[in-house]
């Protein structure tokens, strides 16, 4: 293009008689300017075309933008909203179900010289513990035991955790505070029984229903201050005593709490009566802490605790004074579990009778 209008510009320069020898090629150049002239102005409408295209895309996707960073705000609000609900009604659930259970200072009541862990996985718990003490109540010779005084101490874990696990509990304890206090019945074998049945009315088992698998496991014993004996069954659930430097294992049966049709009939409590003796200890807990991960090393991955390793762990931290026995454990577990998360809720009682 410039060589063109260097051409021009010599022509114009020249006399016209040279002028006229180079008409010709000079107009050979205007219409070669002209046609180049052309492209570059559909270049241009083109590149105006683009830019006005891009101009609008760039618009509608701004506001694309603005109106998903809207929606964003608004789902964000909303789950701000149902988590400040959620939370708010976790909070009053821990506070009912801790108001059915009981806290730490019934324990100690019963038992001066005793303690509790209770650490639930979540908020709230699918483990339960309940304790009361009976003072001359009815005695029943079929369900009841002779005495003046008993005390009687219930540890239950509940099928799974959080708000399924607590809505179970809600309704073990109501029922074993109506088998006991209602219907009079002390004999934790019985207590069992009638435990099973009234979870079979609740769950709206029956014997076509093979899908329901809710239900607990759970371990009762009842103390005799009078007599100086101690009762126990277990669904599931064991009772240890410690005496003389050696543990006890109260086995309780292979079977749960869950009102099964087909096997009510076939179950089977076993109820165990021994004596107590001055500075025996009896030991409740759920699997919980036994189930934990943790002690991992560099020479090895997280590992379960396991229930023998649990209660070897309880052995080697006995002491005169249960509330020190507590602070251990609770040391040992913390250390065990390391950095990995709680997996199960954890429910551990020790009681110097």
């Amino acid at each position: 293009m410039k060589e063109r209008f260097d051409f021009i510009r010599q022509l114009l320069s020249k006399s016209e008689s040279q002028q006229e020898n180079a008409l010709e090629e000079a107009q050979k150049h205007l219409k070669a300017i002209e046609k180049e002239m052309n492209v570059l102005q559909f270049k241009f409408d083109r590149t105006i075309a683009e830019k006005t295209t891009l101009s609008n895309f760039l618009t509608q996707i701004t506001k694309d933008y603005e109106k998903h960073i809207l929606e964003l705000n608004q789902a964000k609000e909303f789950v701000e909203h149902s988590l400040e609900k959620l939370t708010s009604g976790l909070a009053y659930a821990k506070r009912i179900q801790k108001a059915v259970l009981g806290d730490t200072s019934q324990l100690k009541n019963l038992f001066p010289n005793s303690f509790l862990i209770y650490k639930p996985r979540d908020v709230i718990s699918g483990d339960f513990f309940w304790t009361t003490h009976l003072q001359n109540t009815p005695y029943n010779p079929e369900k009841g035991i002779n005495s003046n005084s008993l005390k009687v101490v219930v540890a239950a874990d509940c099928t799974g955790h959080g708000v399924s696990g607590a809505f179970l509990t809600l309704i073990g304890i109501t029922h074993v505070n109506d088998i006991i206090k209602v219907r009079d019945v002390h004999q934790p074998h019985q207590i069992l029984d009638e435990l099973d049945s009234l979870i079979s009315i609740s769950l709206h088992e029956n014997a076509t229903n093979e899908q329901i698998r809710d239900g607990m496991d759970i371990g009762i014993t009842v103390i005799d201050n009078t007599n100086k004996k101690a009762y126990f069954s277990g669904a599931k659930h064991s009772l240890f005593m410690l005496r003389n430097g050696e543990m006890k294992r109260f086995r309780g049966d292979n079977h749960t709490i869950d009102g099964r049709a087909l096997q009510r009939g076939f179950k089977k409590f076993t109820l165990y009566s021994f004596d107590i003796e001055t500075d025996d200890v009896l030991f409740m807990f759920t699997d919980g802490a036994a189930d934990q991960f943790g002690g991992k090393t560099e020479k090895g991955p997280s590992r379960k605790l396991t229930s023998k390793k649990f209660r070897e762990m309880l052995l080697s931290t006995s002491c005169a004074n249960l509330s020190e026995q507590k602070e251990k454990i609770q040391q040992f577990l913390a250390q065990w579990r390391g950095d990995e998360p709680q997996t199960d809720d954890v429910l551990i009682m020790g009681i110097k009778v």
